[in-house]
């Protein structure tokens, strides 16, 4: 998938037949649109959506996007984005002034929570923080969406300290009868301590960056064995479950009982089906 294709770009705010979404996932062939309303995603052929824009029965309702953390949001965090949005819309519809005054924010609690059913509503300083992300993001919805750590974080942990939080891990977490994780932490801050290192993490971030740092995979062909991983990777109850297009994608082989020969008969070997 591409995050642009001609005048598409992902996460683009778009309408289309009359119905509000935007662009989750576009390529040359196929585009994955997500509905704000119904909360559910449709696949359009890239062509037919150029087309509908052609003739006016698709509209780009803003050219600026806003790319969120990573991939998409999950059902609570698009929930969470759209109480967001009732508060703000309802701001910035009705106020006759300041959508963050005083009494644009009572008239909002007399409305919004009782309509949506929220026992937490928004303080006034966070409504006016809601508000201005929205405009400074161009009005787009995921102004809304939470921000995530991108794969690429620094840790501010010293690489020293991460050196002995890796090495312990290797020592005595990954293999058969490992010891727990509060145990090596323990054992860790006694060294640190003794050694009179005091820029050492604490248990938290320490948790944080074990779980960086470790696959689930890795632990588990670690401590159970490569057959265990294995099994692990390929479970599934019912079916796989994906959230985009080609999430996941599985290619097998297997021999056939047959032998392989060129035009001038010379022996190739068996054949192989993938």
């Amino acid at each position: 998938m591409r995050d642009s294709y001609g005048m598409f770009k992902k996460n683009q705010r778009i309408e289309i037949l009359g119905k509000k979404g935007f662009i989750k996932h576009i390529c040359h062939e196929e585009t994955l649109i997500k509905f704000e309303e119904a909360k559910i995603s449709n696949v359009f052929e890239t062509s037919y959506i150029q087309q509908m824009f052609c003739n006016g029965s698709l509209k780009i309702l803003n050219t600026e996007t806003l790319i969120p953390t990573k991939e998409m949001l999950t059902e609570r965090e698009y929930a969470e984005l759209e109480r967001k949005r009732s508060y703000v819309d309802h701001v910035l519809a009705h106020s006759s002034g300041e959508p963050t005054s005083q009494d644009a924010y009572d008239d909002m609690l007399a409305v919004i929570p009782s309509q949506i059913g929220d026992l937490s509503p928004p303080s006034k300083s966070t409504l006016a923080r809601w508000v201005k992300g929205y405009k400074t993001a161009g009005s787009h919805i995921m102004a809304f969406a939470p921000r995530k750590t991108g794969p690429n974080r620094k840790s501010r942990v010293p690489l020293s300290r991460l050196d002995d939080i890796y090495d312990a891990l290797h020592l005595d977490y990954l293999k058969r009868n490992n010891k727990f994780l509060s145990t090596i932490y323990k054992e860790l801050e006694s060294g640190w301590k003794h050694n009179n290192i005091s820029n050492f993490p604490c248990r938290s971030t320490f948790y944080k960056e074990v779980y960086a740092y470790l696959e689930e995979g890795e632990v588990i062909a670690a401590t159970k064995g490569q057959s265990a991983a294995n099994k692990h990777d390929r479970l599934a109850i019912d079916q796989y479950l994906v959230t985009s297009i080609l999430e996941r994608v599985e290619i097998d082989s297997a021999y056939i009982n047959i032998g392989l020969y060129d035009d001038d008969g010379n022996y190739l070997g068996p054949a192989i089906l993938t």
